[in-house]
């Protein structure tokens, strides 16, 4: 895919373009050198790198557009960064920093986003009155501009992947990497997996002070943390084109973006401030931001540093990508994890992907099917009232982001937030009981 332009583009004849890429939980409709390009959000669901699973909940996927476009247009508007509370003294008196928010006060943070869609063409959600052609059961699209996609090479004389048509100066496009944001440790985060390796921790612990990050380092190390939130983000970085999801170095990453150094630095900068913007626009509506992934585009656009390309928010931002929780009660797509982590399906899931990575594999997916494990190959399915209350997640968050961006509620027959906490504890709470 490519850049495309508005003014030079030729619109369809038809309304909503066909598929040109289908992915495990979305579709992308498009023509090259059309518009629009529209994400088309199933109900479907995707965990530990398996693509979609058996099931189906209920308007997930306009929830997830609504919700996503909701963010992306409060992080467009200048307005919202005027202040960032609690803002994180260390990060406040770097320079870059404030290169960055000056630029964001008058700019905003660009997205690829460009609205909403349904059937008879683009609705504004940003005007109060076109809310009125928002139908909760038809389907409903986001537009946005696509970016240039180019995937690494497996090399099956090296086991490795090759970066290296990433390696272009000033290259456009989309940037080959998922970008975890983290400012707590709560259960099922697996940055607790990574936490003993010492070398790793003071790579992405580097932007801290020295007199706090060599103590907080030590007690990481050693275990010694609570499930409490710290006062800034600490940013890692894994792959986005693999079978599975690798996180690497920061060098490693660097290599991988093929970005210069001043537009690595920019890069991480983006991402700690688009962090924090997000753990205060929650906090607003009394929801917490443990942790959450970003995707980028790289543009030759002008930005805050001349010379440097600029960055792009990409893809979407919802409970598939955001860890949120309140009252403790877990609001995001680590519920459906938990789901299944106990199940035996996910355990060979696991041992599959360990097998494969010290094999030198390319594909984990391939070896599982082939290894003949004990178990279903398939995914199990959820029982019909965790399906209900998880649906509830998704329409819940969505109207509760909705309201404080557009002062909308696009799914009333929804629960409260109060209410969702409750059925979720019974949830919980029948399937204690059960495995008594």
């Amino acid at each position: 895919m490519s850049f495309v332009s508005n003014e030079s583009s030729k619109h369809l004849n038809k309304m909503i373009p066909d598929v040109y890429r289908l992915g495990s939980v979305k579709k992308i409709r498009g023509v090259e050198g059309c518009t629009p390009w529209l994400f088309d959000f199933s109900d479907h669901y995707s965990l530990f790198d398996w693509g979609k699973m058996p099931d189906e909940l209920p308007l997930k996927g306009k929830s997830l557009a609504l919700m996503s476009l909701a963010i992306y247009d409060y992080l467009e508007d200048s307005n919202s960064w005027e202040s960032l509370d609690d803002f994180p003294g260390h990060i406040d008196s770097k320079s870059i920093t404030h290169s960055c928010l000056e630029w964001l006060k008058k700019n905003g943070l660009k997205t690829h986003l460009k609205g909403a869609w349904n059937e008879k063409g683009p609705i504004n959600l940003k005007n109060n009155k076109e809310w009125e052609r928002l139908e909760t059961k038809g389907p409903l699209y986001l537009d946005f501009t696509p970016f240039k996609v180019q995937k690494p090479k497996w090399s099956d004389d090296l086991s490795f992947w090759d970066y290296s048509c990433f390696k272009k100066p000033q290259l456009k496009g989309f940037v080959p990497l998922e970008v975890v944001f983290r400012f707590g440790l709560p259960e099922g985060s697996s940055f607790r997996k990574r936490i003993k390796d010492r070398p790793y921790l003071e790579e992405v612990l580097q932007t801290l002070p020295e007199s706090y990050s060599n103590k907080f380092m030590e007690d990481l190390c050693n275990g010694q943390y609570d499930n409490g939130l710290w006062d800034f983000p600490i940013i890692e970085f894994s792959t986005k084109w693999e079978p599975e999801d690798r996180f690497v170095t920061y060098g490693e990453a660097q290599e991988i973006s093929g970005l210069s150094d001043g537009e690595w630095a920019a890069f991480i900068e983006w991402n700690r401030l688009v962090a924090i913007k997000l753990r205060s626009f929650f906090k607003k509506i009394d929801l917490v931001l443990w942790d959450g992934k970003c995707e980028w585009g790289a543009t030759n656009e002008e930005g805050p540093f001349p010379g440097q390309r600029n960055f792009v928010l990409a893809d979407s931002l919802g409970p598939d990508e955001l860890r949120l929780t309140y009252k403790g009660k877990s609001l995001s797509k680590e519920i459906l994890r938990t789901s299944y982590r106990k199940t035996k399906w996910a355990k060979y899931v696991s041992l599959a992907k360990e097998e494969s990575r010290s094999k030198g594999l390319k594909d984990w997916k391939d070896y599982f099917y082939k290894s003949n494990f004990p178990v279903n190959s398939e995914p199990p399915s959820l029982e019909k009232e965790h399906k209900n209350v998880f649906s509830m997640i998704y329409q819940t968050l969505s109207n509760h982001v909705c309201k404080q961006v557009y002062q909308k509620v696009p799914f009333p027959e929804a629960m409260a937030l109060d209410d969702l906490v409750r059925a979720i504890s019974s949830l919980e709470s029948n399937k204690s009981e059960g495995d008594e």
